[in-house]
């Protein structure tokens, strides 16, 4: 800790001997930042190293665990590494899945890693999630939240992705409020889309939606897109009409 402050106080000085004239003084002061941040590393090197052993030689044990996320703040602030970082947090779930703060982690990594662009990464992290953690309440916020993932993919295979994602959604949360929302998705990805057999599955949609969901808003929504279909409206009509 005394090592980060010192190195902080340098850098903020010598950035200040930049703006100044004294090009001497910035010099000098750009040596102590680089002679503070070798001392920094390699005492971050022998962190690492000790609480390393103390995890592989007491696995059991709290400290292990407070050993683990040690490393992990060393290399997010220390050494400034985000992917040895989420490596090493991603090695505290693997040890101590049980452990309160492995689910909350493991959603934090799928948000940075959708922050990052990598959508592939984040369904990794959900699905983790879900396959770890079935039982936790939030299951279907976190599933409707990789449905959203898929639904932001471009490809013909991941959009056939996407609209599997959302009939499995309404298969295994059926209660769930976001259900109706989840079948309105499905009835209009059909209902505006040419592929054969697609109107035939935008009326199934809508009349689960109807039957199992007679009182959702999103129900009440689509009286005037089945009244089109059940008319024998093509979808370019349908268009037309709205």
């Amino acid at each position: 800790t005394q090592q980060r402050e010192r190195y902080s106080s340098l850098i903020s000085k010598a950035n200040s001997l930049k703006t100044s004239r004294d090009h001497k003084a910035a010099v000098l002061a750009e040596k102590e930042v680089k002679g503070a941040l070798r001392l920094l590393m390699a005492g971050a090197q022998k962190a690492l190293d000790s609480l390393s052993g103390l995890v592989a030689g007491f696995p059991w044990s709290v400290e292990a665990r407070s050993a683990q996320l040690e490393m992990v703040n060393v290399y997010t602030n220390v050494l400034i590494d985000k992917e040895k970082a989420r490596a090493a947090m991603r090695r505290f779930i693997e040890l101590f899945p049980k452990d309160s703060r492995s689910p909350e982690q493991i959603l934090t990594n799928a948000a940075a890693l959708l922050g990052e662009k990598d959508k592939k990464g984040a369904v990794q992290e959900y699905e983790r999630f879900l396959t770890d953690y079935p039982e936790r309440d939030d299951c279907a916020s976190v599933y409707w939240r990789l449905v959203g993932v898929y639904g932001g993919f471009r490809g013909r295979e991941d959009r056939k992705k996407y609209e599997d994602a959302l009939n499995a959604f309404v298969a295994r949360y059926p209660n769930d409020d976001l259900a109706s929302q989840a079948l309105h998705t499905l009835a209009m990805i059909y209902y505006y889309r040419s592929f054969p057999g697609d109107r035939e599955l935008s009326i199934k949609a809508m009349s689960r939606m109807e039957k199992d969901y007679p009182n959702a808003n999103y129900t009440l929504t689509i009286e005037r897109y089945r009244a089109r279909l059940d008319a024998g409206m093509q979808p370019a009509e349908s268009q037309a009409g709205d």
